[in-house]
């Protein structure tokens, strides 16, 4: 009798033992490593706006009443192309590109006895397999254009998260400064001198299209705050810049 209440007693403690080691996750295979996550979708961080393509054009040393670029791959639908366009001296500028999209102004900060910049955009419609966008002057001027095509965006009307923030003087640095709201925007910089000597990149910064005389960079802003961008010129050098904070996806 003695026998059997014992065995009774080792089966029970066992299968107590085993029970208290279970865990729901137990449910799964023994070589199922996954995890679910289960952060709810509006506290995720957003996904940050990054440059898929960029292009230039340098200054070809006469005036012209338009200028074009084709970026080096296909577009998106629901990507953003961004815009800016150097200019010697001030004009009024129109732009449009392969797929009709609508551009619209962004900001623009006009400095008729030396170097205008103009920033434009659009949500782009439909897919393109080749993107060329074509602005338009109504004057002859120098130009240069700086054309950049970004992904995760957000699908706001209006992708921006803070009004643009535009700059101009003279001097080794082009400086502007936006506060952001959100983390992980995207921070461009069109940046358009009167050097003829290639601008580099302020710090944290990385070079979408550069030229003689003009400087596409942008960089992501880690977390809310304000944001300082610079670029390096030569001494003396006669500035304008517009600074543009693009907010991802959701």
């Amino acid at each position: 009798m003695d026998r059997v209440r014992w065995m009774f007693l080792v089966l029970v403690v066992g299968c107590t033992f085993r029970a208290v080691g279970m865990t729901a996750g137990d449910a799964r295979s023994s070589t199922d490593t996954s995890t679910a996550d289960t952060t709810p979708a509006d506290t995720l961080p957003p996904v940050a706006p990054r440059c898929a393509a960029a292009a230039g054009s340098d200054d070809v040393g006469v005036t012209q009443t338009s200028n074009a670029v084709t970026l080096p791959q296909a577009v998106a639908a629901g990507d953003i192309v961004v815009v800016g366009v150097s200019v010697g001296g001030s004009t009024s500028v129109t732009v449009e590109d392969t797929g009709s999209n609508a551009f619209a102004p962004v900001a623009s900060v006009e400095v008729a006895s030396s170097q205008s910049v103009y920033a434009f955009w659009a949500r782009v419609g439909a897919p393109l397999a080749s993107e060329t966008v074509t602005v338009m002057y109504t004057d002859s001027v120098y130009n240069q254009l700086m054309v950049g095509d970004y992904t995760s965006v957000s699908a706001d009307a209006d992708p921006f998260d803070q009004t643009a923030v535009t700059g101009s003087g003279t001097g080794s640095q082009g400086v502007v400064s936006l506060t952001t709201s959100r983390r992980d925007d995207a921070l461009v910089v069109m940046l358009g001198d009167t050097s003829g000597t290639p601008p580099t990149a302020g710090s944290g910064y990385t070079v979408e299209a550069v030229s003689d005389y003009s400087l596409f960079e942008d960089a992501t802003a880690a977390a809310p705050g304000s944001y300082t961008a610079t670029a390096g010129l030569p001494d003396g050098t006669s500035w304008s810049v517009v600074l543009l904070a693009i907010e991802g996806t959701d």
